[in-house]
C-alpha cells in the first residue's frame, strides 16, 4: 500500500502547486492591468478620411478591450484641435498635417506618434462647368483655405498646368461656405477636402466637376494618376499624456491599429459604423473612404512628404519657423505595438 499512498501524496502536492501558481499569475496580471479604465480625451473630426478608425475603435469596443475609457470630442477644424492641444485640454488628436506641423514649428507640447491615413486623394479642386481648362481659372474667383494643404494643392496645380496664379482671385473661406458659394455662383472654383468635394460639385450653379485631386487628374485628355502633393492624417499626443501614462499611449495605438485592420478588412461594415456615428450619408462616407489609404506607417516617405509640406507652409508664412519633422515624430510608441510599421528612428 505504500506506493499508492506515496502517489496520492505526490498528486496532492502537484494540485497545491498548480493552485499556488494560478494565484501567483493572477496577482502578476492584476498588478500589470489597470484597476480602472484609463480616461483619455481624444479630438475627432467626423470627416471620414480622418475619423473612421476612431469611430470603429469606439463602437467595436477596441478601446474598452485595452482598458481605456475614451471620450471622443468633436472639433470643426484642425486649427481648433491644435489650440486645444497646446492649451493642455486634450490627450490625443487625430488631425491633418498642417496643424500638427504648426505645433512643431511653435515647439508645442506634443508629438506625432503615428500616421493615421494618407488622405491625398480626398483633396480636390472643384470647378463650375464654365471652367473647362486650368487656364480658364485666370480672372476667376477661387475659394480656398489659406495656409493649408488645399492652398499647396492649388499652387502646385497652377504651376503644373501653366496657370498664372497672380491672375486668380483667391478668397479665404470655410468649407461649408465654399459649398454655398458654388451654389450661388459667387465663386468659380474651390479647393477643399472630404465629403465637401462631392457636395460642392453637386451644388455648383449650372453644374460642377472635379478638375483634379492631389493624386489624380480629371482634365479632359489628361486623365489619370498625377501626384501633385501628399497629405496625411496624423495621430498627435500631448507630451503630458505621454509622460504621465506611456503604457496607455501604447494601448491606444494598439486599439487604433486593430481599427485600421478592421477598416481595411471590412470596408462595408466600417462605412456603416462611421455613417451612423457621424450622421453623414453612407454614400458620401463610402466615396470619401475609398479615396483615403488607412495606414499608420512611420516611414521615410511620410518624413519626406511632411518635410515638403512644412517648407511650403513656411514659404507662405503659415509657419513662423521651419520644422525639423524628425524631431516632431516620436516612433517609440508605435514601434512597441506594431514594430513592422516603423522603419524610421
Amino acid at each position: 500500500m505504500q506506493p499508492v499512498r506515496k502517489g496520492v501524496f505526490l498528486v496532492r502536492k502537484l494540485i497545491l502547486f498548480s493552485i499556488a501558481m494560478s494565484f501567483l499569475l493572477l496577482s502578476v496580471y492584476s498588478r500589470s492591468a489597470p484597476s480602472a479604465p484609463v480616461k483619455i480625451t481624444v479630438a475627432i473630426s467626423y470627416e471620414p478620411q480622418l475619423g473612421a478608425q476612431l469611430t470603429v475603435a469606439d463602437k467595436q469596443g477596441f478601446f474598452k478591450a485595452q482598458g481605456l475609457d475614451v471620450t471622443l470630442k468633436p472639433f470643426p477644424t484642425g486649427a481648433a484641435m491644435k489650440e486645444a492641444v497646446v492649451a493642455g485640454q486634450l490627450d490625443v488628436a487625430v488631425m491633418g498635417d498642417p496643424p500638427a506641423l504648426t505645433i512643431g514649428a511653435a515647439g508645442g507640447p506634443a508629438h506625432v506618434v503615428a500616421q493615421q491615413a494618407n488622405i491625398s486623394g480626398v483633396q480636390a479642386i472643384v470647378a463650375s462647368m464654365a471652367v473647362k481648362t486650368p487656364k480658364d481659372l485666370e480672372g476667376k474667383k477661387v475659394g480656398y483655405i489659406k495656409g493649408s494643404t488645399p492652398e499647396a494643392l492649388f499652387t502646385t496645380f497652377a504651376k503644373t498646368y501653366g496657370v498664372n496664379a497672380s491672375k486668380v482671385q483667391l478668397l479665404t473661406m470655410g468649407q461649408p461656405e465654399m459649398v454655398a458659394a458654388m451654389a450661388t455662383g459667387s465663386v468659380d472654383a474651390v479647393v477643399l477636402t472630404g465629403p465637401f468635394v462631392r457636395q460642392a460639385a453637386k451644388a455648383a450653379k449650372g453644374g460642377g466637376w472635379i478638375m483634379s485631386t492631389a493624386t489624380t487628374s480629371y482634365l479632359p485628355g489628361r486623365e489619370g494618376p498625377k501626384k501633385l502633393i501628399a497629405v496625411y492624417g496624423l495621430v498627435v499626443m500631448s507630451d503630458n499624456f505621454l509622460k504621465k501614462d506611456p503604457d496607455a499611449a501604447k494601448r491606444f495605438l494598439a486599439a487604433m491599429a486593430q481599427a485600421t485592420d478592421f477598416v481595411n478588412a471590412d470596408r462595408i461594415k466600417a462605412v456603416k459604423i462611421h455613417a451612423a456615428a457621424s450622421n453623414i450619408p453612407e454614400e458620401e462616407v463610402e466615396r470619401t473612404m475609398s479615396l483615403a489609404t488607412y495606414q499608420m506607417f512611420l516611414n521615410q516617405e511620410l518624413l519626406d512628404d511632411l518635410t515638403n509640406n512644412a517648407r511650403f507652409l513656411y514659404s507662405v508664412d503659415a509657419l513662423k519657423t521651419d520644422v525639423n519633422v524628425s524631431h516632431l515624430i516620436d516612433a517609440r510608441y508605435l514601434k512597441a505595438v506594431r514594430p513592422t510599421w516603423v522603419t524610421i528612428e
